[in-house]
């Protein structure tokens, strides 16, 4: 019996070593936690113009960093956080957003470009908290969009040779032909459909149809473009019915339909393109 006590009182003190070895590991990671983040707080920003641009990191979130002798150091430009550094399809010029007042609703977007081989940097754009993202449409060309209001997406065409910019407002979920040179939008609300436009803001092709005030059809719209951006197939309640139909049109020749075919309504329609055929979920149609 003696035996067994001294046991457990042996198990005991090894484990109360253990506990008190664990609780000066934890804080001594802590500590050296704490001294991180002390030093990130004195040496944490850089300025872009000091700094190789191939240097940058970037985390999840888009915000950008700069690490030099195991210190990580948030890049900034005039001492404002910036974002989402971005290079040109032939990769000679950058990009990224500088962000004024970190306030949800008071907060400044601008877009900043420059030339790779360049320390000097240029304004393009200038937005709100409305503003939803950017991106590169061409070498000489940076594509922003933007919230309107309900159902509303504008998109900003910005030139950067000329400073021109170019507002384009067709509808939301905006989706670009190969060449884009034409976009489609849809319409989910109002009278449900799709409008075709082109890069300069010229409306090109509209369908739109009526819905039943009870349908639950219109979540299922869909446009699609084909690979070579001469053809788009739309889904779409049928007129006067409540039924779901294909439909594909021939964009180099006015819009002209060229096939029709109801199709089965589903919780969730996927279409998509593959060489001349239209493919919604496990089904083909051959597009002459």
């Amino acid at each position: 019996m003696k035996k067994f006590n001294k046991k457990i009182i042996f198990l005991i003190l090894i484990f109360l070593v253990c506990t008190a070895l664990f609780i000066v590991v934890i804080l001594k990671v802590k500590k050296v936690n704490l001294n991180i983040d002390k030093t990130l707080t004195e040496k944490s920003t850089i300025e872009i113009s000091e700094i190789s641009l191939e240097k940058i990191i970037e985390d999840e979130y888009g915000r950008l960093f700069y690490i030099d002798n195991q210190t990580k150091k948030r890049v900034v430009q005039n001492n404002n956080t910036i974002s989402l550094l971005q290079f040109s399809p032939l990769k000679d010029k950058y990009a990224f957003t500088e962000n004024l007042n970190n306030d949800e609703y008071n907060r400044q977007v601008l877009i900043f470009t420059g030339d790779i081989n360049s320390k000097e940097t240029k304004e393009i754009y200038h937005g709100s908290f409305k503003t939803s993202g950017w991106e590169w449409f061409s070498n000489e060309e940076i594509l922003v969009s933007a919230g309107c209001g309900t159902e509303c997406q504008v998109l900003y065409l910005i030139d950067l040779k000329s400073g021109k910019q170019l507002e384009l407002n067709y509808g939301v979920d905006y989706k670009w032909s190969a060449d884009k040179t034409k976009v489609i939008a849809l319409h989910y609300t109002a009278i449900p459909g799709f409008t075709v436009g082109d890069k300069l803001g010229n409306e090109l092709f509209t369908l739109r149809r009526e819905f039943w005030d009870d349908s639950k059809l219109f979540n299922l719209l869909q446009a699609e473009w084909s690979k070579d951006g001469g053809k788009i197939a739309l889904v779409i309640k049928k007129e006067n019915e409540e039924k779901m139909e294909l439909l594909v049109f021939d964009v180099q020749n006015d819009f002209n339909k060229i096939f029709q075919n109801d199709i089965e309504i589903l919780d969730n329609i996927e279409l998509s393109w593959s060489n001349n055929k239209v493919l919604i979920d496990d089904r083909e149609y051959v597009i002459e």
